[in-house]
């Protein structure tokens, strides 16, 4: 399962870079217009993309998240360096993650101080889901923009994958 989470991961990575290197073809006003939802731009619904799954990876290594529990307002130019880091930092953690822990219960204080109580496995799946759901409102905001949307199918990746292996 540990060989599973790792491609998916290697997926979200993929597919977020995909949405920051259109975001980069945005003029200022494109990125931060109030377009409507859950976040209004494309600036706030990247941002907290990122700014959860900090969360997350400090959660599942037992950190506190104290220290960013304010929502991420990165500019343009700051989110693909946010997303580098993110990167390397998770990719060390799923090298250094052994299979069993996967079943082991994860505690934590949810944004707003609650409790929570889940196992390892359902937290990573969590982080991977936030991110599709969130990259889908983005995707819709790009066409309220008349803009082409980045493609972020996990099917887009995998055939990706596939043809790089056969080169």
């Amino acid at each position: 399962m540990r060989e599973k989470f790792i491609e998916l991961y290697q997926y979200n990575w993929w597919a977020n870079t995909r949405v920051l290197h259109e975001i980069d073809g945005l003029t200022d006003d494109e990125f931060a217009a109030d377009l409507g939802g859950s976040f209004s731009s494309i600036s706030q619904t990247i941002n907290h993309i990122l700014w959860v799954e900090w969360l997350f990876l400090k959660r599942w290594n037992g950190l506190s998240t104290e220290d960013i529990i304010t929502p991420f307002n990165l500019k343009k130019e700051e989110l693909g360096i946010s997303r580098e880091e993110l990167q390397q930092q998770q990719n060390a953690y799923f090298q250094a993650l052994k299979e069993p822990a996967l079943d082991d219960p994860l505690q934590y204080l949810d944004s707003k101080g609650q409790p929570v109580t889940i196992l390892l496995w359902q937290a990573i799946m969590q982080g991977i889901n936030h991110s599709t759901f969130h990259r889908g409102q983005i995707v819709a905001k790009f066409r309220q923009l008349g803009k082409m949307p980045p493609l972020t199918d996990f099917i887009r990746y995998c055939r990706e994958m596939e043809e790089k292996q056969d080169d």
